[in-house]
């Protein structure tokens, strides 16, 4: 039998994106909700790495799926740089655009778990809204 509700956290792979949404999680799975955090092996790494004011214990409760993106390269960033957009982060903009099938295939692989699944996404992942709306077309337990 499916559980109720599960939740699906969907971070920008960005520290202040991704901690704030592992934070989020933790208190969520502090409520013994089921919580899965959706991304990249190496960003679900760092967020836990960096993880602060909660124990180990908490941070088991959470389940990470690591989605496969492209490698890309990173350059350094320009603090001289005459428009001030973080270009450095343009490569991961780019290859995070890539979640979209791995994601497609975690909506189904979830759906069958849980009667509802609500979905969490950072603004900047809002593709994920789009993928949940097609997958809710065939699937009518994804909120």
């Amino acid at each position: 039998m499916a559980h109720p509700v599960g939740i699906l956290v969907v971070p920008f792979p960005a520290h202040g994106h991704l901690n704030q949404l592992l934070h989020f999680s933790l208190h969520l799975s502090s409520h013994n909700l089921p919580v899965h955090f959706a991304a990249s092996a190496t960003h679900n790494r760092q967020a836990r790495d960096r993880i602060q004011g909660w124990n180990s214990t908490s941070v088991d409760k959470v389940h990470f799926h690591d989605l496969q993106i492209p490698p890309f390269s990173t350059p350094p960033p320009d603090p001289d740089a005459v428009i001030k957009f973080p270009a450095h982060l343009q490569p991961m903009f780019e290859a995070s655009d890539h979640l979209r099938s791995p994601l497609l295939d975690l909506f189904r692989l979830l759906s069958g778990t849980y009667e509802r699944l609500v979905v969490v996404h950072d603004p900047l992942m809002s593709f994920a809204g789009k993928v949940r709306r097609r997958e809710k077309s065939n699937h009518s337990n994804i909120l």
